[in-house]
């Protein structure tokens, strides 16, 4: 309830911060306005994870199922993340082979676990590397990675990496936002499509995220 009463004020706060921003002349009240927007767009971000969170505890999130074609899905992330990473000078690389046709899958919802693979592998690369994303098919399972050549994570903290609020030592390149909850979500996420998710990863070398989900159909599990 809380979050939802947070989110309403703080969307009218973006929208107004935006409508001031277009008609700001001076370049100072202009990088005002850019600091509530990028602060507001933190906190929303946080409040919509937090509803996430809330509704797949509470068994409230439904999926909705269909053919998707793979290909397109992740391109389309992709191409999304790219231009946040750009600014950072990472590259991100669509691998996936643009025959590995359909999967059953809510769009929406998987959409959302590649922004959050992707935009954290993104987070935690230097300007200069490459984030790949790719997709193979095999053995009754489709598997997708998320790839990077970022900092990477201790072996210590791996097994409880998809925890809720769990923050790893290894800090974001750049000073991004992270609240610990972007990995949890991908985790319940692939498992309300009957998949898994795994993380493999070598300090200084960087990590590969790999999400499996069935071919035969998925399931909401409860």
């Amino acid at each position: 309830m809380a979050a939802h009463d947070l989110r309403n004020p703080l969307t009218g706060i973006v929208g107004l911060a935006d409508l001031l921003r277009e008609d700001a002349k001076d370049p100072v009240h202009r990088q005002f306005l850019d600091g509530i927007l990028e602060s507001s767009a933190t906190m929303l971000g946080l409040i919509n994870e937090l509803l996430d969170v809330t509704k797949i505890n509470s068994g409230r999130l439904d999926l909705r199922l269909r053919e998707t074609d793979v290909a397109d899905l992740l391109g389309k992330a992709v191409q999304f993340n790219a231009f946040v990473a750009g600014k950072k000078g990472v590259s991100v690389l669509d691998a996936v082979p643009r025959d590995i046709g359909t999967a059953r899958l809510d769009p929406e919802r998987f959409r959302q676990v590649m922004d959050n693979l992707i935009g954290n592998a993104v987070k935690y690369s230097k300007p200069g590397t490459t984030v790949t994303v790719g997709a193979e098919k095999g053995s009754g399972r489709l598997s997708i990675w998320v790839e990077d050549q970022g900092l990477g994570i201790k072996p210590e903290e791996l097994g409880r990496i998809f925890e809720p609020f769990f923050k790893a030592s290894t800090r974001p390149t750049a000073g991004e936002a992270s609240h610990g909850l972007g990995l949890a979500i991908v985790k319940r996420m692939v498992e309300l499509h009957n998949g898994t998710v795994s993380v493999e990863s070598a300090v200084g070398k960087g990590s590969r995220f790999t999400v499996s989900l069935p071919l035969a159909g998925s399931a909401i599990k409860a």
